[in-house]
């Protein structure tokens, strides 16, 4: 996190009213709350919590009503500050790769507030109900989150989708190739149309089974299909390659069409090469995204954001700030435990954030502070010959925390093996 470049970025938050706390206590409150999977921050104020109030360079952690209430004060300007300074920190590291698989997609968050917003139906509730629309951008190559966005529930990809891709192509410079994986929320032939008048810009979206795609689809005779197995699945379906007319587009566009028995699997593109077998591997990799969807909700708790309790006021704004900045904290935690598993070696980079919090980071010990140094002793466990090469490399690099006055981190693996010293306490 240190060296993320984290703490600089944080300069750029400013509070709209005058408090003795800063953003960077903010900040780590909020992130050692992620960490641990901790929905709300309530009764956290016991001495077997003086772990996670450490970590903030606090005496105690902060309140659920202390963090709303500064999360409301954070200054816009300051907030778009911050996270154009993490995204472009994310674009250098980026850069490198050519092409870029990004997928684009949209999710459909609940919201529990009095405030009166626009409302939509949630499918994970099965309901019409209040909610907010929330979309971002993820490198399915390095399983990383790039960007996101909240808008209002009535907002769809189909309408923003262009504006995703402008957005990154300014950053990554117009010379940067992408392949943009989007689902059928993107569908629209404006979209297609002017994405094919984009040359370094390639695409891969799922076809929708519409009454006119079907009548094309339907006059192509048995003899053009051939036997695929399917790269991911193994089932043995009928494909073939052809052209698609849309509404709206100037010519018709390459389709891969797959036949079941159920019915027909298309998708178009702009690859005017590439074969069906890797086509569709490649569009699989989309699925990372939809992980990481579930890694966000579940073990991080992205849909517990802050919410404003005064319905008198209008919601023009959806608090964006407040929520951008819980779920920008959310993001950036993703990342560094993405990060964090890569570090302790490739098989682990896959690995879910709730794996590592249990397996690595919610791990019981001691804490000792030196003069010079802050030690912390891990009781045995069973993962620890694994973490222990990260660990030797951590004291090595000796760095300093500097909100809890540049102490030097040390962190101490016990050699005992796990369940050395445990006794049998089935037989006397």
């Amino acid at each position: 996190m240190i060296k993320s470049g984290v703490l600089s970025w944080l300069k750029a938050i400013t509070f709209m009213r005058a408090t003795s706390i800063t953003p960077l206590q903010l900040f780590l409150n909020l992130i050692i709350v992620a960490l641990c999977s901790i929905r709300r921050i309530w009764h956290l104020n016991d001495l077997t919590d003086s772990g996670l109030s450490l970590f903030t360079g606090r005496k105690s952690l902060l309140e659920q009503a202390t963090c709303s209430r500064l999360l409301s004060a954070i200054k816009d300007c300051g907030f778009s500050r911050l996270k154009s300074l993490w995204v472009k920190s994310i674009v250098c590291n980026l850069k490198k790769r050519k092409p870029l698989i990004v997928s684009i997609d949209e999710h459909i968050a609940p919201y529990w507030g009095k405030l009166k917003i626009d409302k939509t139906k949630v499918a994970t509730r099965g309901r019409v109900m209040k909610a907010t629309s929330f979309f971002y951008c993820y490198a399915s190559a390095c399983l990383r989150i790039i960007d996101f966005d909240f808008t209002g529930a009535q907002m769809h990809l189909s309408q923003c989708l262009l504006k995703y891709i402008q957005y990154l192509r300014s950053l990554f410079g117009i010379r940067q190739k992408f392949i943009f994986l989007f689902d059928k929320g993107g569908y629209k032939a404006e979209n297609f149309q002017k994405l094919l008048q984009q040359r370094p810009v390639r695409f891969v979206t799922p076809a929708k089974n519409t009454s006119e795609n079907k009548r094309q689809w339907d006059k192509i005779s048995d003899d053009k299909y051939k036997d695929f197995v399917h790269p991911t699945k193994g089932e043995l379906l009928k494909i073939t390659i052809t052209q698609t007319k849309l509404k709206g587009l100037v010519k018709p566009i390459r389709t891969i069409l797959l036949k079941t028995k159920k019915g027909y699997h298309g998708f178009f593109t702009n690859f005017a090469r590439l074969k069906a077998k890797p086509l569709i591997k490649l569009y699989s990799s989309r699925w990372a995204q939809e992980t990481s969807f579930r890694i966000l909700k579940n073990d991080l708790c992205l849909d517990y954001l802050p919410r404003r309790k005064k319905p008198d006021q209008k919601i023009s704004q959806l608090n964006a700030t407040p929520i951008g900045f819980v779920t920008w904290v959310k993001s950036l935690t993703f990342n560094l435990l993405k990060e964090f598993g890569l570090c302790l070696g490739k098989r682990y980079e896959k690995m879910y954030a709730g794996t590592f919090i249990r397996k690595f980071i919610a791990r019981p010990g001691k804490i000792a502070i030196y003069p010079d140094r802050l030690s912390v002793h891990l009781s045995p466990f069973r993962e620890q010959d694994i973490l222990r090469p990260y660990v030797n490399t951590l004291n090595k690099q000796k760095i300093p925390i500097p909100w809890l006055q540049n102490l030097r981190l040390e962190v101490v693996v016990n050699q005992e093996k796990y369940g050395h010293k445990r006794g049998n306490y089935l037989c006397p």
